[in-house]
């Protein structure tokens, strides 16, 4: 694993003395704002975080900031993720080995 974003915000708190406001992943004004986005670009839809789903494929920033907000997620086993990720704490509502497994437990009601 390359170093991650910790690394970039900790040079930026001993550089400055101060902390960076983060707005990615895992923290909420990303999915803030992609929610805005989706309303804006589908007038009427009026979408709250409950009618969404987050897939992805990391369980510390994708599931973890989209279970903060109630939105319901998918892990696709495609990425960091590992076998025993899935019964972690921050545990998906889905669980998808690949796409082809996804559209199969999406579409097989």
């Amino acid at each position: 694993m390359a170093p991650e974003n910790g690394a970039v915000i900790a040079a930026i708190h001993a550089a400055t003395g101060r902390m960076p406001e983060v707005i990615g992943k895992p923290e909420a004004p990303l999915f803030r704002s992609a929610r805005r986005l989706l309303n804006r670009l589908h007038p009427g839809l009026n979408a709250d975080f409950a009618a969404l789903c987050m897939v992805g494929d990391n369980l510390d920033t994708d599931i973890l900031g989209a279970k903060r907000l109630g939105i319901c997620t998918i892990l696709m086993m495609t990425g960091i993720a590992c076998g025993p990720d899935a019964t972690a704490d921050r545990r998906a509502d889905i669980v998808a080995e690949d796409y082809a497994g996804l559209t199969r437990r999406l579409f097989s009601c």
